[in-house]
């Protein structure tokens, strides 16, 4: 059951890897082909990061998108 967890993570690391930053979109298809894997792992590998808001979903073209993420070492700060 690791081996499947661990499987699991660099799935879905690999597979936000794989959305253009400047938020194009990417199919499932061009994600499946990428990475070998099946629709349903795909899908819910990017269904958890999409419920998570760490990528956006688009119905209409089955596709997925990067959705930008604070910057840890910017040097702009919030004033608390």
């Amino acid at each position: 059951m690791t081996e499947r967890i661990i499987s699991i993570n660099g799935l879905a690391v690999a597979l936000q890897a794989l959305l253009p930053k400047d938020r194009t979109r990417v199919t499932v298809a061009e994600l499946m082909a990428a990475t070998g894997e099946d629709r349903r792992a795909v899908t819910d590998v990017m269904h958890h990061a999409h419920v998570d808001g760490r990528v956006g979903r688009d119905v209409d073209t089955d596709s997925y998108f990067a959705i930008a993420q604070g910057n840890y070492l910017s040097t702009e700060r919030k004033s608390t």
